[in-house]
């Protein structure tokens, strides 16, 4: 039933399978400047995928369907509350879209095997573009925190962690020895943590901890000790990093105090970690009033204003969204939003965990740059919310799209 056998008409676009390999290694670089660029792209790749779905009559399998179904959820959340909810604006709309366009990608990718080091050759090249502007920013044009000045934008900083897992783990399948592995990965993972120390922002660097603690932990192909040294080893750079460094410390203290100032003390105050929480209280609010469909996509603002002329949270200045995402679905789209919410993360997590201990190589690189890309998203979700910008959300789905359709490819048959 999950049976794939490469179409020869396909196999035969050597042209192709060289240009979308490119178009691969352009696209965290465009996606991380210029949001236009990283549309035309994945608008191209869709473009691609229709081309060549018509050379090859296969009916889509059940693992497409799955997909399909997570990534065409948000869409449907928002047809279902544009139907009961007046001035829904259009943009979120698109923002669904854009989830379920690298579906066809993934589509066609399960057919093409495309070199998988390519996109690690991209995201190594987002990881310097991302060194050497936060280096520029932070010494020569003096900005004190360099992820506040993209963040408008882009989640620049957290963009930054999943191209250093993405890198690590397609570009060390392509070296065959185990010394080598280790220096690049220590020069990835340096160079990420340098520009996270130098943005000094909380969740990136909550993420990326995260992450490493769950493939630190996980591994089957390191022993007790080897483990042992390598957080040994870390623990010895944090502490030494946290003496030394006074902006770290004080930026840790400063969340310590905020933290137990309002959850323990009963203070409020305009820091950023107390405004959270008077956020995520108006999120639940919020959703007590419509806890079906939620209020609506965009509506937080207008929620927050309600609540705040209630006297029912805080005062704080007006925010978008909940800086959260659990807590942004939650009361914009209600449980239609969560249902959504968990299959975006839950079905290609199931995916990818199946085969992070594969015997094959190439597979359980796959997986892993796969696990990673999830896990790292969903941690940045718990600060900010990163799955309402268009560039980002477009590159969460392609990349499960695309890592997901490379372990088809090279498995071409899967059990139930």
């Amino acid at each position: 039933m999950f049976a794939y056998h490469s179409c020869s008409s396909i196999d035969h676009y050597a042209t192709v399978k060289k240009i979308a390999a490119f178009l691969l290694l352009l696209l965290p670089v465009a996606l991380i400047s210029v949001k236009s660029t990283g549309s035309a792209i994945c608008l191209i790749l869709v473009s691609m995928a229709f081309a060549f779905r018509k050379l090859d009559k296969q009916k889509l399998t059940s693992l497409d369907r799955l997909f399909i179904l997570a990534f065409l959820s948000p869409l449907a959340v928002s047809l279902v509350q544009a139907v009961y909810i007046d001035d829904i604006s259009g943009k979120y709309f698109e923002i669904a879209l854009r989830f379920a366009l690298p579906l066809f990608v993934f589509i066609y990718f399960g057919r093409v095997e495309i070199k998988s080091q390519w996109l690690g050759y991209g995201c190594l090249l987002g990881l310097i573009s991302a060194l050497a502007t936060v280096t520029v920013s932070k010494y020569i044009f003096g900005i004190e925190r360099p992820s506040n000045y993209f963040m408008n934008s882009l989640p620049f900083s957290g963009l930054t962690v999943v191209f250093a897992y993405l890198a690590y783990y397609l570009l060390t399948a392509t070296l065959t020895s185990i010394k080598y592995s280790f220096f690049l990965g220590a020069a990835i993972f340096s160079t990420c943590a340098f520009i996270l120390s130098i943005t000094l922002a909380r969740g990136a660097l909550l993420a990326f901890a995260l992450t490493g603690a769950f493939f630190l932990l996980t591994s089957t192909s390191l022993s007790k000790r080897w483990k042992a040294s390598v957080i040994t080893m870390i623990a010895i750079i944090v502490v030494s990093t946290y003496s030394f460094n006074d902006n770290i410390r004080q930026r840790v203290e400063v969340t310590k105090n905020e933290i137990s100032g309002y959850l323990i003390k009963g203070e409020y105050t305009s820091g950023s970690i107390p405004i959270r929480f008077e956020l995520w209280k108006a999120a639940l609010l919020t959703f007590e009033e419509s806890p079906v469909i939620g209020a609506g996509k965009g509506k937080f603002q207008s929620s927050l204003e309600h609540l705040l002329a209630e006297n029912k949270i805080q005062d704080m200045p007006l925010f978008s969204h909940a800086h959260n995402e659990i807590f942004t679905f939650t009361a914009e789209q209600g449980l239609l939003g969560i249902v959504s919410y968990t299959l975006l993360f839950v079905v290609p997590f199931c995916f990818f965990i199946r085969f992070k201990n594969s015997s094959d190589q190439k597979v359980k690189k796959l997986a892993s740059a796969g696990l990673a890309t999830v896990i790292v998203y969903f941690l940045l979700g718990l600060t900010n919310v990163v799955l309402l910008q268009m560039t980002v959300l477009t590159l969460y789905a392609f990349l499960n799209s695309f890592l997901a359709s490379q372990i088809i490819y090279s498995q071409k048959a899967l059990p139930l």
